[in-house]
């Protein structure tokens, strides 16, 4: 049975889901905030730190990432998110939309943000 756990890092806490594998006799672990990459561990001290190196890599793997778009993903629901270009302009009415879009969240929520 898949359990989840809080995975720290150096870059905050992000969750898991850890469960043992009997036919491989190992632990595996499926990140739940980078599209579910996996890694394993032995054990299950094992299998966490294994966690903890893996989403410290993808993290970093984020931030090296050269462009001029950030991509920004809601913390409890991975399917919605929003890629933003980066620059010192207005964001144009089209582009706005697609956010919203991609985020799920109405322009009647957004203006009430504002």
């Amino acid at each position: 049975m898949k359990k989840k756990y809080a995975i720290k890092t150096k870059y905050g806490t992000f969750e898991a889901k850890i469960w043992y594998d009997k036919s491989d006799k190992v632990h595996l672990v499926e990140t739940t905030g980078f599209n579910k990459t996996m890694t394993h561990g032995d054990s299950l001290a094992h299998a966490k730190a294994m966690a903890a190196e893996l989403i410290e890599l993808l993290v970093e793997c984020e931030m090296d990432e050269e462009g001029s778009h950030a991509q920004y993903v809601h913390s409890l629901d991975r399917t919605r998110y929003a890629t933003v270009a980066v620059h010192s302009r207005d964001v144009p009415k089209k582009e706005l939309a697609s956010i919203l879009n991609q985020s799920k969240i109405s322009r009647k929520d957004f203006v009430a943000l504002l």
